[in-house]
């Protein structure tokens, strides 16, 4: 369940701050909040480029099913004829930290 209030709250904003930031009502924003109503598609576009979070998007448990779906792909790499990934290989460890480290910079650049 999309959890508005978890997002505004980690962002140190209010309710009207965001419905600036996304160009919609403060009352829209509200029945967000409240579980009234969910945002349309563009709209939750714009709230991933604002950074919310995949469990404050969709709830820890989509959340972490969207993660498992993410991963299946790559782990069906060797049906394609490549080889599996080794998920404890210190390559792929090293590769997955550098990505993070690079998303913390990008974060931090805006």
């Amino acid at each position: 369940m999309f959890d508005c209030n978890s997002f505004i709250n980690r962002k140190g904003w209010k309710q009207r701050e965001l419905a600036e930031r996304l160009n919609v009502g403060t009352s829209t924003v509200g029945m967000w909040c409240t579980g009234k109503s969910t945002p349309p598609y563009d709209v939750i576009l714009k709230l991933i480029d604002l950074g919310i979070s995949p469990a404050e998007l969709l709830g820890e448990d989509y959340s972490q099913k969207f993660f498992k779906n993410s991963l299946d792909g790559f782990n069906n790499a060797s049906d394609a004829g490549g080889d599996p990934i080794d998920y404890k290989a210190p390559a792929f460890l090293e590769a997955v930290k550098n990505a993070m480290l690079y998303i913390e910079e990008c974060k931090n650049s805006k």
